[in-house]
């Protein structure tokens, strides 16, 4: 996954509008969508407000997505939102890649 897909991921998972995390670390909503289509690449300063603002490590912008998580719908009818839905899919495949990268390491 490239840098841009990573900033999209952290951003759902944070469960952030493109128009919330562009004034929480002070750019354009427009920059943002340029760096998640990776037409732009953010300096080194916007990657260490975009880490601060998302809460992951800057690594995490570099690191190579090894996971894909779809998730199943049990339960069609329930109350969370496309959103929430998102945010949570990207959380598991953030924790589900960490746990495979410790595994790589023993």
């Amino acid at each position: 996954m490239t840098i841009g897909g990573r900033i999209k991921q952290a951003r759902k998972a944070g469960n952030f509008s493109l128009r919330k995390l562009a004034d929480e670390i002070g750019v354009s909503a427009m920059a943002i969508s340029k760096y998640e289509r990776d037409q732009d690449v953010p300096s080194s300063g916007v990657l260490l407000r975009l880490s601060k603002a998302l809460k992951v490590k800057v690594d995490f912008f570099f690191r190579p997505s090894t996971v894909s998580v779809q998730l199943q719908a049990y339960r069609k009818h329930a109350v969370l939102g496309v959103k929430e839905q998102e945010a949570i899919q990207m959380r598991i495949q953030d924790w589900v890649e960490r746990y495979l990268e410790v595994e790589r390491l023993f």
